[in-house]
């Protein structure tokens, strides 16, 4: 159902990742800036607070503390620019704003003091990437695959809603692998490594296969399979025959989803197989197979298939909550300034 003044006066959309911030209009096909954050973070692959403001266009140097990094006090002044810069009024636009999982905790309220009474923005959508997804492709039930630059993120969704128990995080993001291929190739530059992981180099896939499909836990192989255990046993067959690649580490690493599909398969096909003799019991025993064994018969019955999109995967989150600032959604979640200002 689409908003008629939506329509007519579209949303600002800004979608905070773990290397860009993504802003553009909502009912656009892609977002029209990409901008880049920088790579530190806090621990537990949290996104630090001064990674957030630390973005172009730059501010005024007198706006800027001494360590030359953005505090929360100068957030609004980076908003005014942004807004000149895109040419548009705060004023005539609501605001959908997409945060990772992880975020300071005191960011939220930061962004609805600048938005709502600095700018008087008309209303704040606020949302995770997870809750994006769904809207930005065609199948209504499956499990999303999210590689992104600091962190691996997977999490089932059925009838268009994320199933919050199912969700998985796993330190094993495309920076994850660039990384391991400095640590373990000699003499190469990060610039090298990219065009390495882009050539498929054969010194690179024993290394994706290690980071990405093993038996670890921080694996993303694990997530995978450990979410789709915490599905509902009833949804599980629904939801792996869509199955989302999303995040720039999926773009970066070619043929990653055969990959992955791939090692599922092969792993299952294995146990099932694998002789009876008391070698195989105990290398079974140990396997990570055999502990999600439950799950084999819904995986070698359903097929697992890739949900295909012409969108590019690193801004699928974004083009969801574009599809969000331009649709009336249930329960209406918008945060209206009127009501901000009263309360």
């Amino acid at each position: 159902n689409i908003d008629a003044a939506s329509r007519h006066n579209s949303s600002l959309v800004f979608e905070f990742g773990s290397a860009f911030l993504r802003v553009g209009i909502s009912g656009e096909s892609k977002p029209r800036h990409v901008f880049p954050l920088p790579s530190e973070k806090s621990e537990h692959s949290k996104i630090s607070q001064q990674s957030f403001w630390r973005l172009f266009p730059p501010l005024p140097s007198r706006l800027l503390s001494r360590n030359n990094k953005v505090g929360y006090e100068d957030m609004g002044p980076w908003f005014f620019n942004l807004y000149n810069i895109l040419l548009l009024k705060p004023r005539s636009r609501r605001v959908v704003i997409i945060l990772p999982q992880y975020h300071p905790p005191e960011l939220k309220s930061n962004l609805r003091s600048i938005l709502l009474e600095a700018l008087h923005v008309p209303s704040i959508l606020f949302t995770n990437p997870f809750s994006c997804i769904p809207y930005a492709v065609s199948s209504n039930s499956g499990i999303i695959i999210d590689v992104g630059a600091a962190e691996g993120r997977i999490a089932c969704y059925y009838d268009g809603v994320i199933c919050e128990d199912t969700l998985q995080i796993v330190p094993t993001g495309f920076q994850s692998l660039v990384a391991k291929v400095l640590a373990e190739i000699e003499g190469v530059s990060e610039d090298e490594v990219y065009e390495k992981i882009k050539k498929k180099d054969a010194a690179i896939g024993h290394i994706v296969q290690d980071l990405y499909f093993s038996e670890s836990q921080d694996s993303l192989l694990f997530a995978f399979l450990s979410s789709l255990l915490q599905c509902h046993i009833d949804m599980r067959k629904q939801v792996v025959r869509n199955v989302v690649f999303v995040g720039g580490g999926v773009e970066g690493i070619p043929e990653f989803e055969k990959l992955f599909l791939k090692r599922i398969h092969s792993g299952f096909t294995f146990t099932a197989a694998a002789n009876t003799t008391l070698e195989d019991k105990r290398h079974n025993d140990k396997s990570i197979w055999q502990r999600f064994a439950s799950l084999a018969p819904v995986i070698m019955t359903a097929p697992l298939s890739v949900v295909r999109t012409s969108q590019k995967r690193s801004c699928m989150a974004w083009i969801g909550g574009s599809v969000m600032g331009s649709i009336k959604i249930a329960g209406d979640p918008w945060l209206e300034r009127d009501y901000k200002i009263n309360s």
